[in-house]
């Protein structure tokens, strides 16, 4: 992953599994939002942008859970 354009621009997602519904997912976050759950303790890498090849080469590799690229 290249960029270097300063017009790029760059959006937060929400990927999920095939079995979660919408519904499950603004639960999540509403649960997040209210401090009872800490997702970042779920996180086990984390990445900058620039080392996002590293953190996806992590993930095919079957070494990461949950992996964070952070801008």
């Amino acid at each position: 992953v290249r960029s270097s354009a300063a017009s790029d621009v760059y959006k937060r997602q929400v990927i999920g599994s095939a079995n979660s519904r919408r519904a499950d997912y603004q639960t999540a976050l509403q649960l997040i939002e209210s401090g009872r759950i800490k997702a970042g303790a779920m996180v086990t890498d984390r990445f900058p942008l620039r080392s996002a090849r590293e953190a996806l080469d992590k993930v095919a590799s079957g070494e990461g859970i949950k992996i964070a690229v952070l801008p």
